[in-house]
């Protein structure tokens, strides 16, 4: 098993990863991608990659998600006819998605195939699962909206909601093209609102 140690903080703020969904995501998500890679895109799902090698198949999301400094709550989604499913929100933008293999007779515990995942990849991949956030409170660093002299900014949680609310009117060509825009035009307009009323 792959040991993994927290690392220090990250140059940068947000998620560069192979430079296709630049701030489509956070630090943490950075720190994942730098010290748990080599990540590989699936096809079909832009903004999802996995761990191509065996390593990672051992540790915990828990674990993994520790090792960059997440030590907020996991999401734990028991699907019918399907593997457990954990989600590591992390608090500046994107998540660690692991699902949970039971191998029949397995002593180790559970085979775990772990997903980085930016903000639209994971908003496409909820929505294809029809999953929606359990409370504000999962999302670690999301500010609840707040409300300015009547004026409305968007926290994270808002704005994943509502994006996640406008997806299923959407064919999946569109999703797939659109969830990026739509995840960084709504991070824009509740910056620019919030900096408007500062």
């Amino acid at each position: 098993m792959k040991r993994f140690e927290t690392l220090p903080p990250h140059k940068s703020n947000f998620f560069v990863g192979d430079g296709q969904y630049p701030g489509d995501g956070g630090e943490h998500l950075q720190l994942l991608w730098e010290s748990a890679g080599p990540w590989r895109e699936l096809r079909g799902c832009p903004g999802r990659y996995s761990s191509p090698g065996k390593s990672l198949r051992g540790t915990l999301p828990s674990v993994l998600a520790a090792s960059v400094g997440h030590l907020g709550s996991l999401q734990v989604f028991d699907l019918p006819e399907k593997d457990k499913i954990i989600i590591a929100w992390f608090k500046t933008g994107g998540a660690l998605m692991t699902y949970e293999k039971r191998a029949v007779g397995a002593e180790d515990g559970p085979m775990c195939v772990h997903t980085l995942n930016t903000e639209s990849g994971l908003l496409r991949k909820m929505d294809s699962l029809h999953i929606t956030l359990a409370s504000p409170s999962t999302l670690a660093s999301h500010k609840i909206a707040q409300r300015t002299d009547s004026s409305l900014v968007l926290g994270r949680y808002e704005r994943f909601n509502l994006a996640l609310h406008v997806l299923p009117y959407l064919h999946d060509f569109e999703k797939n093209n659109s969830a990026f825009v739509l995840v960084r035009w709504l991070a824009l307009l509740s910056a620019r609102r919030k900096h408007a009323l500062e």
